[in-house]
């Protein structure tokens, strides 16, 4: 990649950072369009929960979209959290496909609903450790 579209990456990067640090409780429909005045986001890519090829975090973006999304979570500023398919149809987008209600192996495509949020470190209290959960900063792609 050359220095110019690095930079203008990270301009990109910078913008989803601020955008969710401001705002909270942001969804893959609204940073698609804040971002899609400057770059292509849709495409054929699906973003799943590592381990959980069913658990499909969103789909339909581009690599570039993916990229900048995946920098803005590997800067520890903001993070994923499940939210509800309420969140997503007022925001006028949602997958359809069943929404995946726990973290399991599903046998067919379910859909995660997460929303953006400015990063909150939260440890578990030391009496009740849950199992661990799939980290939903670490995403892939299929």
């Amino acid at each position: 990649m050359d220095s110019e579209k690095s930079l203008e990456q990270a301009r990109y990067v910078q913008m989803v950072i601020d955008f969710v640090s401001k705002r909270g409780g942001v969804t893959f429909v609204e940073l698609q369009s804040l971002l899609e005045s400057s770059m292509e986001v849709k495409g054929d890519l699906v973003i799943y929960v590592p381990g959980y090829e069913n658990i499909i975090l969103w789909a339909g973006i581009s690599q570039e979209f993916f990229q900048v999304v995946t920098l803005a979570l590997n800067s520890h500023q903001i993070m994923m959290r499940p939210t509800q398919l309420l969140v997503y149809l007022v925001d006028g987008g949602a997958l359809n496909m069943p929404i995946a209600k726990s973290a399991r192996h599903y046998q067919t495509p379910h859909w995660l609903p997460v929303s953006f949020s400015k990063w909150v470190d939260e440890p578990l209290p030391k009496k009740r450790r849950k199992p661990e959960a799939p980290n939903l900063s670490h995403f892939l792609l299929y």
